[in-house]
Order: C-alpha cells, then structure tokens, then sequence
C-alpha cells in the first residue's frame, strides 16, 4: 500500500468511529497523557489543535493551562511550507487559520502580544497523525509540517491516535520523523 491509499485507509478508520466514541476514547488519551511523567514534568507544551475527527486536544489545552503550563499551539505558513509554535495565553485568542486549523488571531500575531517559540524552548510535542505505527513513525496529512519541525526538535514528543489507527508499519519516506510514545485510547506505546 502506497501513502496516499494508506491515508485514504486511516482517514475513513478514524472518520467511521461515532463521534460520541469518538468523545470519550479522546478522553480517555486525554487523561493517559495528561497522568504522564512526560507532561508532568513539562514547563511549555505545544500541543496540536484538533480539527474533523483527529483525537481532540481541548481537555489538554484546558488542564495545561490550570495546571500553570506554557501552552504553545501551531502556525502554518503554507508559502514556505513550515510552522511555528505560538505561545497563548487562552483559547479565547484562536481563530481559524491555514487548512481550517485554529492558531492565534493575526493581530495578536503582529502586534507582538503571543510570541514564537524555538523549538528548545519546548519540553512536550503533541502532534496529529492519520496513523502511527509501533516504530513510533506517523502519517499525517502530506504536507511535512510536523516532520520538519520533528527533525529540529530533541525534546519529547507525543502522537495521539485512536487505537483503530495504530497500524503495524506507516509507509514512510527517508525524511519522515519518528515520535517517542504514542497514546491511544487503549493503552501507551513506547516507540521501538
């Protein structure tokens, strides 16, 4: 199976399950996360803002934020193809922005009131995928965004899949990034 029959595959997985299954299994990979050393530990965490029928991150966001952590979110730049994580200060400041996924207002952005993180300014990455495989490897969504910051990134870093999407090998390419543990709704996988 090439990358694109196996997105097609995993997106109609995931899009199958009922969203209230859909509901609490995102619950469920919530809370795993939320009890790990990993996100115990982190100061600054940059966490994906779910968009459709990826597992949902707001519980996350929410606790980050009152347990007095550095929340950091995405922002894409499709001209040149990368992303930077913002740090904000609540949800309040997000609006859709580049492929429907929510980021900061753009005059928060330019007026300088959230700021652009480094990547070692990040203890915990949690990042999207269609699917991740044992390895520890993912398939997003073709653009490389999150590769190209994984490849930069030597912190942490999590993906959050519904079980139905962890599969036993993700078809990868040479510049595709592996992540360190994978939380589904039935358990934790240690990258092999």
């Amino acid at each position: 199976m090439d990358k694109r029959a196996q997105r097609t595959e995993l997106r109609r997985l995931r899009d199958a399950i009922p969203p209230e299954l859909r509901r609490r299994k995102s619950r469920i990979i919530a809370e795993s996360l939320i009890k790990s050393p990993e996100y115990l530990s982190a100061g600054t965490v940059f966490v994906y803002l779910s968009v459709g029928s990826e597992a949902e991150t707001s519980e996350i966001v929410r606790r980050a934020f009152a347990d007095g952590k550095n929340v950091a979110v995405p922002v894409c730049n499709t001209a040149e193809r990368t992303m930077v994580p913002y740090m904000i200060g609540s949800a309040d400041e997000l609006c859709a922005g580049a492929y429907g996924i929510p980021e900061p207002r753009r005059s928060l952005i330019e007026s300088g009131r959230v700021r652009s993180l480094k990547a070692a300014d990040i203890d915990l990455a949690v990042v999207p995928g269609l699917g991740f495989d044992r390895s520890g490897y993912r398939i997003g969504y073709g653009g490389g965004y999150y590769d190209r910051f994984l490849e930069k990134y030597e912190g942490c870093s999590a993906g959050l899949c519904f079980s139905e999407c962890l599969t036993a090998e993700v078809c990868r390419s040479e510049h595709d990034m592996r992540v360190d543990r994978i939380f589904t709704d039935t358990g934790i996988c240690e990258a092999e």
